[in-house]
């Protein structure tokens, strides 16, 4: 198994889910056992576990956490200089029927809107990024993303790096591959509550990341006011999410040593968008 897989799988047990169903079984088995109320207790952790997972208002209380002092590119307007685009690859849609084999996620899609719309204001050519982290795999991620993007968004000049299996990864080969070209400076797509993960991966690259953060946490109609507290399956999703960011800035910290970088964009160039 694979050092991705493997981690996937171990995050999946410490999850809210795997636990709630993990402490579930072993309620079941304790009273099966005849001990009543240690089941009883267990079970009732078990279920208030799931239910904190699952409302939009511990989604919110997490968003904040991860998603602290990340600020979006301004919508209109010049943008900073830059001298290109990277974006992040965030999974696939495999086997889509639709499409004739594997294409982008919706979180992928999400990325690759912005990073469309980044280059129609800036015309600066885009790199995606992304390999085959999983068993089973057979298309790198970047090539179907690189297709979306000129098939789909009209995205001119689009370059991938597919080799990368991790965040960590993706910096790391992104930087060999702009400083071979020359470019230092970048805008750095993904989401919001992933960014300041993925500004600690370029940290000690060379290559100065600008953030340009999509798709934040931002409350719907349905998780406001009492909805806060009604458990959803899109909430467990989001505070899911959330938890993996979490882990994997502690991950990162453990192994490689990176601290948060800084989230702050720079002051915007006149005439660089």
């Amino acid at each position: 198994m694979s050092e991705v897989a493997l981690t996937r799988a171990l995050e999946a047990l410490v999850m809210p889910l795997g636990l709630a169903l993990a402490g579930g079984a072993l309620a079941l088995l304790l009273a099966a056992a005849g001990r009543h109320r240690a089941g009883a207790a267990l079970g009732t952790l078990a279920l208030l576990l799931l239910y904190a997972a699952s409302i939009p208002a511990t989604g919110q209380w997490l968003a904040r956490l991860n998603e602290a002092g990340v600020r979006p590119l301004p919508p209109a307007g010049p943008l900073p200089a830059a001298d290109a685009i990277v974006v992040l690859g965030a999974g696939r849609y495999a086997d889509a029927p639709e499409y004739g084999g594997d294409t982008a996620s919706r979180l992928a899609l999400e990325r690759l809107r912005y990073a469309a719309r980044l280059h129609r204001r800036t015309g600066l050519p885009v790199l995606v990024t992304g390999g085959t982290p999983l068993p089973g795999e057979a298309v790198p991620e970047a090539v179907f993303l690189a297709r979306v993007l000129r098939e789909d968004f009209g995205v001119r000049e689009v370059h991938a790096e597919a080799a990368a299996r991790t965040t960590w990864e993706n910096a790391r080969n992104t930087a060999r591959w702009l400083k071979a070209r020359g470019w230092r400076r970048i805008l750095l797509v993904t989401h919001a509550q992933h960014m300041r993960r993925a500004l600690a991966s370029y940290a000690g690259t060379g290559i100065e990341a600008i953030p340009a953060p999509t798709r934040f946490s931002t409350p719907t109609a349905m998780s406001k006011g009492p909805f806060r507290w009604l458990p959803s399956a899109s909430a467990l999703e989001g505070v899911t999410r959330h938890l993996h960011e979490i882990l994997g800035r502690l991950w990162y910290r453990l192994r490689h040593d990176a601290a948060a970088g800084s989230v702050a964009a720079p002051h915007q160039s006149p005439g660089s968008g």
